[in-house]
């Protein structure tokens, strides 16, 4: 009788062997008759074939023999395989940090959608066309058979004054102590009669409209707290006092921020200063201010009594009031930033006069001034002559490797003011994970409403992709792993549902309870649960 005349059972919990075919991967399942002892006193035993067991749910798929032994009131037809690793292990996130509770209370019967979409984007991406096979293929609680246009109606519900409630509820948990890195990013998209969309700066260097999005986030909770979209001509330093007037709205007190050096102006650190908000903020080296600073200070600044052996860098620190505001600046000379900076300013040189030599003519007074920066040109009537200009290049190449902090937190000393700085990177990997992980690199939305609605469902899943980066970070480290290769592993964690209603759980493997481990997730865990889900 072949092995797939019966349904999948239960595997047998004692007396049980499984052993792999190298040839075809196949793990037979052997069952223990009798164990007994040979006529040389060694330990041996009788064992008998009993079936194979399923890669996918992990249970038996008997033979004949197995009914032999067990009788045929053994077998337990299934009615569902579903996956469920990944929504055990989100759930458990999304009630830990209290996020469940907040989307309850802020959206009340919508809440589990959200959820539900939440956990898709961060699963699968954001192409929602196949939503509604996640939702039959995953095991929940929840009201989740969503499809692509459900989804655009429930986006475009999503108001405003919900979305600040939420951030509200949201900002409460955040440590009143640490630092907020604020950052902008811009989405494309190809989509006509979207308001928000409009030419401006772009960031990934894409001839398309955008949308801008500014973003909190917290250094010490490594949790984003807040965004806002808004058009994309807007310049990022315009923004900021915007940005930073929804703080009374969102309660957010006893702020500090870091930014970087595209957010400098007089108006926003006078701004800063008046609302007594403490900053790092970078500060171009382009600008007068900086130019006067670095000439004093870069000769002298690569002294052995300036290292900082914590980042390997020069550093030193002085009060000042040229940029605005009485604030120390903190100026840092880098070895190695300034190698990689020469070795691409030589590398731009050698691709422009590469251009010069293939070209008889300047093409325009833009690209005009893009040669003079470096080369002394003379153009004949179809002929271009050029040389380096060195004076130029030198000059352009002194402040290679500086960089200049501005800080009104007078209490710390540069080292700890780069330390502060570097975490700033937190929430560029954000706006990464936004783009890539959950696919809003392209914004497919064709309204206001249903874009801002989606960019919320995304910020909810990035807060969780965010927090299991937290707790995952030693994992990953120590196995070389990523979010994607765990979402994948939890992926096989399935729910088998019997006919008569029983819930079972394919065996973990050890990996598998590895990762729960992080989450504080144990296997009984996942079995009261799902026993507890079954009752109720």
């Amino acid at each position: 009788m072949s092995l797939n005349d019966y349904a999948t059972v239960t595997m047998p919990e004692r007396k049980i062997t499984i052993n792999s075919s190298n040839k075809n991967r196949t793990w037979y399942v052997y069952y223990t008759k009798r164990a007994y002892r040979n006529s040389k006193n060694q330990p041996t035993s009788e064992k008998i074939l009993i079936g194979k067991q399923d890669p996918q749910s992990g249970m038996l798929i008997p033979n004949k023999n197995y009914f032999d032994i067990f009788g045929q009131d053994r077998i337990l037809y299934t009615k569902s395989i579903l996956d469920f690793g990944n929504f055990f292990a989100i759930n458990s996130v999304l009630e830990e940090l209290g996020v469940s509770n907040i989307l309850k209370k802020v959206f009340k019967k919508d809440y589990e959608k959200i959820i539900s979409i939440a956990m898709y984007m961060l699963c699968e991406g954001n192409v929602l066309f196949y939503c509604d096979d996640w939702c039959s293929e995953t095991f929940t609680h929840l009201d989740c058979h969503i499809t692509s246009q459900s989804s655009s109606r429930l986006f475009e519900g999503i108001s405003y004054e919900n979305r600040m409630r939420f951030f509200r509820e949201w900002s409460k948990l955040r440590s009143a102590s640490e630092y907020i890195a604020y950052d902008v990013t811009s989405f494309c998209s190809y989509s006509a009669g979207n308001e928000y969309l409009e030419w401006g700066y772009n960031r990934d260097r894409e001839k398309l409209p955008q949308i801008n999005l500014g973003m909190y986030f917290g250094e010490t909770s490594r949790l984003p707290i807040y965004y806002c979209v808004y058009p994309g001509s807007i310049l990022d330093k315009n923004h900021l006092q915007y940005m930073m007037q929804d703080n009374e709205i969102l309660g957010i007190k006893k702020v500090k921020f870091v930014m970087d050096r595209g957010f400098y102006s007089l108006s926003n650190v006078r701004f800063m200063q008046e609302k007594k908000y403490p900053f790092i903020l970078c500060v171009s080296n382009s600008l007068t201010a900086s130019k006067k600073i670095l000439e004093k200070y870069r000769t002298i600044l690569t002294s052995s009594r300036y290292y900082s052996k914590i980042h390997d860098v020069y550093a030193t620190s002085k009060n000042t009031d040229v940029y605005g505001v009485d604030a120390n600046l903190h100026i840092f000379y880098d070895p190695t930033k300034a190698m990689l900076e020469e070795n691409e300013l030589y590398q731009k040189i050698s691709i422009l006069e590469n251009r010069l030599l293939q070209i008889k003519k300047i093409p325009s007074e833009t690209a005009r001034k893009k040669y003079e920066k470096y080369f002394d040109i003379a153009e004949n009537d179809d002929s271009i002559s050029y040389k380096h200009n060195y004076k130029k290049i030198d000059n352009e190449k002194a402040y290679n490797g500086f960089f200049l902090l501005l800080s009104t937190d007078t209490e710390k000393n540069a080292d700890e003011i780069l330390e502060i700085y570097k975490r700033k990177d937190l929430v560029e990997k954000s706006f990464d994970n936004l783009k890539n992980h959950m696919d809003l690199k392209r914004i497919r939305c064709h309204n206001k409403s249903t874009t801002e609605g989606k960019i919320f469902v995304a910020f909810i899943g990035l807060i969780i992709k965010s927090h299991m980066e937290n707790i995952l970070s030693e994992y990953m480290d120590a196995n070389n792993s990523t979010i994607e290769k765990v979402i994948r592993e939890l992926k096989k964690i399935k729910v088998i549902t019997l006919q008569n209603g029983k819930r079972l759980i394919n065996p973990l493997t050890k990996k598998q309870k590895e990762i729960l481990t992080f989450f504080n997730i144990t296997e009984i865990d996942i079995k009261n649960y799902l026993a507890f889900d079954r009752q109720t």
